[in-house]
């Protein structure tokens, strides 16, 4: 193995979780004292801060693709580029299709693009394609109405326009017939992953939580404060580490978060049904169907809407999940709303 097979894709990726990063954060100083350092060792040492940078669907297919059993410039590795990429935009496609069904619920009026229904009804049995294409429409209707959401910023306009072209790069490489041209073929995939990894910097800034419980504390002449007990879902593995954080409000319990700030939440984009955390149902219950984890959406098949496991290939159907009526709920109402 090529020890610095991957370093072409680390350090501009590196880089850009460094720019976009903010001044304050914790993050910001880790990544400053790692830019110095050079060499195979600090190569790793970028490469687990990009994973730790990412929400865990993302983090969990980016260490596998620079761990040692990829190391080699051929289908395996190219193929494994190519899951990467699509896990990015199944991740942002989830965060723009939330984002889209709230501000419509919030505005009525709001006009659906008839390129965005043209892919919303390809959510059924989604591909690539159809998250590249969720991607492209919905931000062409957010980046255009005058109302505040979560992504916002200048700079993220103009990244998520280059990741959409990134991605469509990616898969016309995807669709070249490989023969024997494994390795060209390969480093031209791993440029174009490393420039979809500098567009999808922006995440930096949003750490994926899961809301494991709210408690209520209220004493004798003080406001009640409500104690969020979460799990931060950006890690080097899949024992995440947990926390409490104390706040004034109260955010969406048994939920999958994204967030502006860890230290206090704030601003929150609720996941829920698209991604959905196991853990907190099943730390106390004994045997299930379903593994303690994440699942992600994969397909609706008529009324049966499946999600796969993040850590493993495993597929499950919304009605073994447990609550599994309210996300059936948040569906419909998805349907309902993005259907009109």
């Amino acid at each position: 193995m090529n020890i610095n097979i991957n370093s072409s894709i680390i350090e501009p990726a590196f880089t850009a979780l460094l720019a976009n990063s903010k001044e304050d954060s914790e993050l910001r100083m880790d990544l400053e004292i790692l830019s110095s350092n050079s060499g195979p060792f600090a190569i790793k040492r970028k490469g687990n801060k990009i994973v730790e940078s990412y929400p865990w669907p993302i983090g969990k297919e980016f260490s596998t693709l620079i761990s040692s059993s990829y190391g080699f410039r051929d289908q395996k590795r190219l193929l494994k580029i190519f899951r990467v990429a699509e896990r990015i935009t199944q991740f942002i496609s989830f965060c723009w299709l939330i984002q889209i069904w709230d501000t419509k619920r919030l505005l009525p009026n709001l006009e659906l693009t008839s390129d965005f229904k043209t892919q919303f009804k390809n959510i059924h049995k989604p591909s690539v394609g159809t998250y590249l294409g969720l991607i492209r429409s919905i931000s062409n209707i957010l980046f255009n109405i005058d109302q505040p959401y979560f992504f916002q910023g200048p700079h993220i306009i103009d990244q998520t326009k280059k990741l959409v072209d990134q991605i469509e790069k990616l898969i016309v490489v995807r669709n070249k017939e490989v023969h024997f041209k494994e390795e060209i073929i390969c480093e031209d995939a791993e440029e174009i992953l490393a420039n979809i990894l500098v567009s999808s910097s922006f995440l930096v800034n949003f750490p994926m939580v899961s809301v494991k419980d709210i408690n209520v504390t209220k004493h004798k002449l003080t406001e009640a404060k409500y104690v969020h007990v979460i799990d931060q879902l950006n890690s080097q593995r899949s024992e995440f580490s947990g926390g409490m954080i104390e706040m004034d409000e109260f955010t969406d319990s048994f939920s999958v978060l994204l967030i502006e700030n860890i230290q206090s939440m704030g601003t929150y984009l609720n996941l829920s049904p698209l991604i959905i955390n196991t853990e907190p149902f099943l730390a106390s219950r004994g045997r299930s169907k379903v593994l303690q984890g994440l699942y992600v959406y994969s397909e609706k098949e008529r009324e049966n809407i499946k999600y796969s496991f993040v850590n493993e290939s495993e597929i499950h159907s919304l009605n073994d999940m447990p609550q599994s009526n309210v996300f059936l709920r948040q569906w419909d109402n998805i349907f309902n709303v993005l259907s009109q």
